[in-house]
């Protein structure tokens, strides 16, 4: 009985440990909230139009800081696929599935800084979007403390292709306030964190510049 349980267990374990890997949110273990650490944290989710096909596989923010060169971060959501399988079979890694948007929760500890949205980086069937912007709105991450910068929707936007096919022309970026619900899911991965002290600082499509349709770069 004792070895059927012990059995039982590892295999739990290792579903839980396959259902989180290749592409999890791959979040750190702990928030380091301690202010002489010079560190802060950045949350936010971002998601994808699950009604719009064909879609994007690889979904990617990069974050640069006003302070130091070296601090950069990437935020990435992308599926879980190999080079030959089709995009009908892609599997994404998800946290959350609500109002046709489904992805996943983020989460990093920083140096501590002024940082803004650098580029966006969109990859799927034969196509690569990449928007960069070194003028968009900034945030701060303060020592200790966290800040919470939105939910970050894709929509793809499709075309008409050679023989007629529907292919991926650019994408539109809605950034919007779910703190409520992504509080709950940070909260049940990180059972420290107090809600009521994390600062909001949703950005603005508008400001942040990735709330803007990305064209396709024209064929050369």
């Amino acid at each position: 009985m004792k070895r059927a349980a012990a059995f039982l267990l590892l295999s739990l374990g290792l579903t839980l440990a396959a259902c989180s890997k290749p592409y999890s949110p791959n979040l750190p273990t702990k928030l380091i909230l301690d202010p002489s650490e010079q560190l802060g944290c950045v949350m936010a989710s971002i998601s994808r139009n699950k009604t719009v096909e064909p879609h994007f596989r690889t979904y990617e923010f990069i974050f640069k800081s006003r302070d130091s060169a070296l601090s950069k971060l990437s935020m990435l959501y992308r599926a879980d696929y190999s080079l030959m399988s089709l995009p009908e079979t892609d599997t994404f890694y998800t946290n959350f599935d609500q109002d046709n948007f489904a992805g996943i929760v983020y989460m990093r500890n920083l140096p501590i800084g002024n940082y803004y949205v650098d580029k966006a980086k969109f990859v799927g069937q034969a196509v690569q979007l990449e928007a960069a912007n070194n003028q968009s709105q900034p945030f701060d991450i303060k020592a200790g403390s966290c800040t919470y910068i939105g939910e970050i929707r894709v929509t793809p936007i499709t075309g008409k292709g050679l023989m007629g096919h529907t292919t991926l022309k650019s994408a539109k970026v809605e950034i919007v306030d779910s703190w409520i619900r992504d509080s709950e899911l940070f909260k049940k991965i990180y059972p420290e964190l107090d809600p009521t002290k994390v600062k909001i600082e949703v950005l603005e499509p508008a400001t942040s510049r990735i709330g803007v349709s990305i064209p396709l770069p024209s064929a050369r």
